[in-house]
């Protein structure tokens, strides 16, 4: 990359409404990172407590998402891995967090399903689906990936977006976006 190809690169950000974009290794150290400059870039401008909790919870629940699925991993010695990902955010009108990250297919599979039903969903029906998920004996792992899900539904200000584009025969590429 050439300075000129950064410079485009800042211009595209902008013109996208774009105020922080991180494109790599995800962990909770850069989650804690991503979370703090979120929390400045916020109180620097004057926003009121109640959203900027909503717009962290969603920030949150993505970059989560992200550490959970990518296809990408960094595996570290002790045997934890990283996971790949883009996270970016801004506001243009509103609040949004669009994150995109390489999934494998089958999975995608049953995530588009998944984020189907729950986008449907209206206020009341995500609290009691919400309950019900809570509740079910299913695996961890598919309980905390469908309430991450849920909370997000319950956080956005209108149905959150998403799409998955086929890369191969093995993975896609995932984008979920949601505006608060």
């Amino acid at each position: 990359m050439n300075p000129q190809d950064v410079y485009s690169l800042t211009q595209m950000l902008a013109q996208q409404h774009i105020s922080l974009c991180y494109s790599g290794y995800l962990s909770e150290e850069v989650l804690a990172g991503l979370a703090d400059a979120l929390r400045s870039k916020m109180a620097a401008d004057n926003q009121d407590e109640n959203m900027r909790k909503r717009v962290f919870s969603v920030v949150i629940e993505q970059v989560q998402n992200v550490m959970r699925y990518s296809a990408d991993r960094l595996q570290d010695a002790d045997g934890s891995g990283h996971r790949f990902g883009i996270v970016t955010f801004g506001v243009h009108d509103k609040f949004f967090v669009l994150t995109g990250n390489r999934m494998l297919t089958p999975d995608a599979e049953r995530l588009r399903a998944k984020l189907e039903e729950i986008r449907n969903l209206n206020k009341e029906d995500l609290r009691a689906y919400y309950r019900e998920q809570l509740n079910s004996p299913q695996e961890e792992s598919d309980k905390s990936a469908g309430l991450g899900l849920i909370e997000i539904a319950r956080r956005v200000s209108q149905p959150f977006e998403f799409d998955f584009i086929p890369l191969d025969d093995e993975t896609s590429f995932f984008c979920l976006k949601a505006y608060i």
